[in-house]
């Protein structure tokens, strides 16, 4: 390792990197967390399903008006017909935290499904980074050494939606029940009046009686554990579940969310608050709860696509885009210093050369093309200077992996990722490979999979194709769009952008030769474990026996 010295923005010079990467996919029959995740997300497999008649009927249900614009003249238009719903999502499947990560019942009440699937992905990079959880007392314990200097991160856009709406629901149902059980009563009382048959104002009073009876049953109760299930974030959670007393927090840059952590925590390790890491990003708006709220508000906005077959609405980069589909899921990176790794025998998959973050201060919901393409050229500027790299040699070996959600041309985010890159590497922006995720995923929110998915490409030289690309864009004719590259390349350029005009970017570098070096792994296990250590699967967890 290079010894530090200092830049000139006062952090000093030390090489960080991506040690592991946990990913979390959606699909309504099947388990989150597999070990053919990251395989199935680079072959480019669908993971997009039909929504429910039930989600269906509950977003019509809301009364959804839409601004439309018909020959320049703008009207509001609200939506009745199921023709005019959005009829696709990728949904959370199963996950099962007691069984895979050995947690407790009682913890995993007060989880929202959000933080569920962001500390499961924590669990499965910090088994990819290798590094051993011990177990003591019954709970997970990170190496004492690495306790200090271990922070953590959790980026969503939607956090603690689910249990905040569920909880609300069931007030509110209850509430409900009890103003028209005091109608029916009055109503009885009434009709009581009326009857003069003995027999039947018995069988009235004993059916209102059952009925009040039930009602009391299923009385609504504050719950106890509502500042714990709504309050605390999965950062502090996960924190407490492995023993990491590093630096932590979370970050809610909207759709830019997990990209803007890796950022604070290039910062954190470069001003020597800690030397690693743990990245969570995760949303669930797709669930029971947060569906008929967040998808309805995206149809509500014209950004939603309405298509019933995946392979006519799932479409980036297509001619055809008219919008998105909402999606879910879960990515966690461990961003580390290299001198870190290697105390462990571990080498980076990847450095991470660089991030920028940036506001366009621009809108709400749209892109500033000139301010993202200036932000991008004045990135790969930096990166040239501080590494002595020149940016037609990176082009010609370089991923880039899109963020693309495939709203509409007129308004999408289409022109501004590839204005950007046309300006930063001019007619080398050709050579470029250009991936999307989303096509197989849906739109995850803050879960920002793509870092995975670039971090993994450039280990394995295995890139996704863009999903259902027939019929391309007049303005992306001259580009190398992927069709599933096996192919090796140097570099990744990540792109990441979230409502609020927020913009990130973050560049990665490959790093040839193993991932592990044997012999100083085992040996950095015997110094944590005892002459007999050896890693061992506990459920989905890397422990020690």
């Amino acid at each position: 390792m290079k010894a530090s010295i200092e830049s000139k923005k006062g952090f000093k010079t030390i090489k960080i990197g991506i040690t592991g990467v946990g990913i979390g996919l959606p699909g309504k029959d099947r388990e989150v967390f597999n070990d053919t995740n990251i395989e199935e997300i680079l072959q480019g497999k669908n993971f997009i399903d039909p929504i429910s008649e039930e989600k269906l009927v509950s977003i019509l249900d809301k009364n959804v008006s839409q601004v439309t614009k018909e020959n320049g003249v703008r009207s509001i238009k609200f939506l009745k017909d199921e023709k005019e719903a959005i009829k696709l999502a990728s949904q959370i499947g199963r996950i099962d935290l007691a069984r895979d990560y050995g947690l407790s019942e009682g913890l995993i009440s007060v989880l929202d499904s959000t933080f569920q699937i962001a500390i499961g992905a924590g669990f499965e990079a910090l088994k990819d980074a290798g590094i051993p959880l011990l177990q003591k007392g019954g709970k997970w314990s990170l190496p004492e050494e690495m306790k200090e200097e271990t922070g953590v991160i959790f980026g969503s856009a939607f956090p603690c939606f689910n249990n905040l709406i569920e909880e609300v629901r069931a007030y509110t149902t209850d509430k409900v029940k009890r103003e028209l059980l005091k109608e029916q009563e009055e109503l009885v009382k009434e009709i009581e009046e009326l009857i003069t048959d003995p027999i039947a104002k018995e069988k009235i009073k004993q059916k209102m009686a059952e009925k009040i009876k039930k009602v009391e049953e299923e009385r609504y109760e504050y719950n106890r554990k509502f500042l714990l299930k709504t309050l605390l974030l999965a950062n502090t959670q996960f924190a407490e579940i492995i023993g990491a007393k590093g630096p932590n927090t979370q970050v809610n840059a909207a759709c830019a969310s997990t990209t803007q952590a890796i950022s604070i925590a290039e910062d954190w390790i470069k001003q020597g608050r800690c030397k690693r890491v743990i990245i969570l990003g995760a949303d669930n708006t797709t669930s029971d709860q947060t569906l008929e709220w967040i998808g309805t508000g995206f149809l509500a906005v014209g950004a939603a696509s309405i298509e019933e077959k995946v392979e006519e609405a799932a479409i980036p980069f297509d001619k055809r885009r008219e919008g998105m589909i909402l999606g879910a899921g879960a990515v966690a990176l461990v961003v580390e210093t290299e001198e870190a790794a290697d105390k462990r025998g571990i080498n980076l998959i990847a450095e991470l050369l660089g991030t920028r973050v940036a506001n366009s201060a621009f809108h709400g919901t749209k892109m500033e093309d000139n301010h993202i393409s200036s932000e991008m050229n004045e990135f790969i500027g930096v990166i040239e200077e501080e590494y002595g790299l020149k940016r037609e040699e990176m082009a010609s070996s370089m991923l880039f992996v899109s963020h693309e959600t495939y709203t509409p041309a007129r308004g999408g985010g289409t022109a501004a990722e590839i204005g950007s890159i046309r300006k930063a590497f001019g007619e080398k922006a050709r050579e470029i490979i250009i991936t999307n995720t989303k096509g197989f995923t849906g739109h995850p929110m803050g879960a920002n999979i793509e870092d995975g998915v670039a971090v993994k490409a450039l280990e394995l030289g295995k890139i996704p194709p863009i999903a259902n690309l027939e019929e391309e864009d007049d303005d992306l004719k001259d580009l190398y769009l992927s069709k599933g590259e096996d192919k090796q390349v140097d570099y990744a350029l990540r792109l990441a952008a979230g409502f609020g005009s927020q913009i990130v970017l973050a560049l990665y570098r490959r790093i040839d030769g193993v991932r592990k070096e044997k012999e100083k792994y085992n040996a950095w296990l015997k110094k944590i474990g005892g002459e007999k250590a050896e890693t061992v699967l506990k459920g989905r967890v890397l422990g020690l026996n």
